[in-house]
């Protein structure tokens, strides 16, 4: 009995010792080079402190990014760090610690004359990243402007669009601009030119002046699939249409991409009349072509040709009754609409579309079409 009680207690005594190293073994630093929670603020804003003085270029600029991070956090040192890397002769690292202090916003006053300074740099990402962070600091778009122009002549074309961006959101729209994305749009740079269609898009010129629709005409046949859809998209979403435009829209219906066709024929249904030479092309979307949204574009461009105007309607009546696709159906009530062509085949398969198709989106426009056609006369 005495053993038993003995063999316990020494049982305790190990289980209490065990207990005793374990809570010690969690209290212990971490020893040097050991990861020791990566996810927490504090640790994360002590190790993008010392990569940012102490590490390789890579690390720097990447370190210089992530202390204007939402989730850093914002120790006493951060600011003046960042402060300090906007001097950096290394480029990247100078436009990231701008980039952070625009990221860290009202926090950075005290970088203010110090990103005024970055407004000179010869980086322009630099200048549009301080650009940033100085109108977070309610610092007036007229003391910026001229900064930001400097840089529609930088040697990188994306960061020329960049620039020509940042001015349009400044409410700047003068011709200057204009010509700056006409010329990236030439650039060697397959995301420049992109980047530069993107911006013309967003700024609806009325009409398209000469120097950005050739280029544009041109990207047409770019090698780049990316480029040629937004080339054809632009030309598409042409207020006025652009009569040297047409004929090369006509012949990117042939081309391999989908997008590329869909924004081609969304765009010849602008012509009208005048794009009759599409017709032949786009019958041949309808009937073999695989994507369903490059259909219903051909549709809506067949109803807004509209000549001739029998042979579309019946060719229209085929997809409406009997394609797969709800975009191209869609598509096909909707070129019936425009072409407002009547007779008993029309109206049959547009009263049957509105209550029994599948897709309600199909069954409105439908509908709407229907009711439209049967009260002219």
């Amino acid at each position: 009995m005495r053993r038993q009680m003995i063999l316990v207690v020494m049982m305790l005594a190990i289980g209490l010792m065990t207990a005793v190293f374990l809570i010690s073994c969690k209290s212990m630093t971490p020893i040097q080079g050991q990861t020791f929670n990566p996810k927490d603020p504090n640790y994360l804003t002590k190790k993008y402190l010392s990569d940012l003085k102490n590490g390789n270029n890579s690390q720097r600029t990447k370190a210089a990014w992530e202390l204007g991070a939402a989730y850093m956090k914002r120790t006493p040192e951060v600011v003046p760090a960042l402060i300090q890397a906007l001097n950096d002769p290394y480029p990247k690292i100078r436009a990231n610690a701008a980039g952070a202090l625009s990221r860290i916003g009202e926090e950075a006053r005290p970088a203010e004359s110090a990103l005024r300074q970055s407004l000179t740099d010869s980086y322009g990402k630099t200048v549009l990243n301080a650009v940033i962070a100085l109108r977070r600091l309610k610092v007036p778009d007229k003391e910026l402007i001229p900064a930001v122009r400097k840089v529609l002549y930088d040697q990188k074309g994306t960061t020329r669009v960049k620039a020509a961006r940042m001015l349009r959101k400044m409410r700047e729209k003068d011709e200057e601009i204009i010509t700056v994305l006409a010329e990236v749009l030439t650039d060697s740079d397959e995301q420049a030119r992109f980047d530069a269609l993107v911006e013309l898009n967003k700024r609806e010129l009325k009409p398209i002046p000469k120097k950005v629709s050739v280029p544009v005409i041109g990207l047409l046949k770019d090698y780049s699939e990316k480029v040629r859809s937004q080339a054809a998209l632009y030309l598409g979403n042409s207020y006025i249409p652009i009569p040297e435009a047409r004929d090369p829209l006509i012949e990117a219906l042939d081309d391999v991409s989908s997008l590329v066709v869909k924004h081609a024929a969304r765009g010849l249904g602008n012509y009208g009349k005048s794009a009759k030479g599409a017709v032949s092309k786009l019958y041949m979307i309808l009937e073999t072509h695989p994507d369903d949204h490059a259909r219903g574009e051909a549709c809506e461009a067949l109803g807004q040709i509209g000549v001739p105007r029998k042979e579309i309607a019946h060719r229209l009546v085929k997809v409406l009754s009997s394609d797969p696709g709800p975009r191209a159906r869609k598509g096909a009530a909707s070129g019936l609409r425009d072409l407002k062509y009547r007779d008993a085949m029309v109206l049959d398969a547009l009263k049957k579309a509105s209550t029994q198709d599948a897709d309600s989106s199909v069954r409105t426009i439908s509908e709407i079409t229907y009711e439209q056609l049967k009260g002219n006369n």
